[in-house]
């Protein structure tokens, strides 16, 4: 099959010329590791703790891959066992299995799960792939893992506070969060239509690109429709740094609204972290 990556470099296929366009080894955050041809049998598709794009197409990528063959080998992660888990190429991989390739060529790392997170966020990061909302869920990835929000600024070498701004896109309406791409609605812009509380995020960013505004435009257009809501800060329960933990008074009861609660547990989740490093 045409661009087939089963043929090793220095084959007479007709992929041959290609793969040596292949990097020989991936030198992303310090690593230095051969590529090898992986069985596509031997790779778990159903793992996606790495993955942190929320939805993809891989039809640019069969007809590149039928044309060109396949120019970067995806990251796998070694366990004791097989099957691999996939740290980077989730789309070349499954495009791969499309086309009916028997094996990929692969980075095969052996490494524990927070190396591989940061390792899949670096490398995502630096080919600018990632959208606001997937880089909020890559983090909520690194949560789901146990990590605190100090663990995670080191993990990812982004601020806590950028870490605190990220999180927030994952209390915005699921028709919110669908309209954030970086580009024409940025995390600014989201913030402002959230703290509106605006039921019609898409025809706002329809305006955002007619328009071109920015977030303080856009805050000025919605002051003057007479929006029904005020923007207003996020109340503080907890500030937490890499050496001090701050606890603001706070109640809580049955008429707190659930999104509110799930937000302190959150928290709290955090808290206990801290608490649990100071006793060690």
């Amino acid at each position: 099959m045409h661009g087939d990556p089963d043929s090793e470099p220095g084959d007479a296929s007709s992929d041959a010329g290609r793969t040596s366009k292949l990097k020989p080894k991936n030198r992303v955050i310090g690593l230095d590791v051969n590529w090898e041809s992986v069985s596509l049998d031997d790779i778990d598709f159903n793992d996606r703790t790495f993955q942190y794009r929320l939805s993809f197409s891989t039809a640019d990528l069969r007809t590149s891959l039928e044309k060109d063959g396949q120019e970067e080998p995806i990251d796998l992660l070694k366990g004791m066992k097989k099957p691999y888990r996939i740290i980077d190429g989730f789309r070349r991989s499954r495009a791969a299995l499309e086309l009916g390739w028997k094996t990929i060529k692969a980075f095969v790392h052996v490494m524990d799960d927070e190396r591989a997170l940061r390792f899949a966020y670096t490398k995502n990061v630096l080919r600018k792939s990632l959208t606001p909302m997937e880089r909020a869920h890559a983090l909520w990835v690194g949560m789901k893992m146990g990590l605190a929000t100090t663990e995670l600024a080191a993990a990812f070498r982004i601020s806590e506070r950028h870490i605190a701004r990220l999180l927030r896109l994952l209390e915005f309406s699921p028709a919110l969060q669908k309209c954030i791409d970086g580009k024409v609605m940025t995390m600014e812009h989201a913030k402002v239509l959230h703290d509106f509380g605006v039921d019609n995020p898409a025809d706002w960013k329809d305006r955002i690109q007619k328009q071109k505004l920015d977030s303080k435009g856009l805050r000025k257009a919605l002051r003057q429709i007479g929006s029904n809501r005020q923007p207003g800060r996020k109340r503080d329960y907890f500030l937490i740094t890499h050496d001090r933990l701050r606890m603001y008074p706070w109640t809580v009861t049955k008429n707190t609204p659930r999104e509110e609660r799930d937000r302190i547990a959150r928290l709290m989740i955090d808290v206990l972290k801290f608490l649990e490093r100071g006793l060690e």
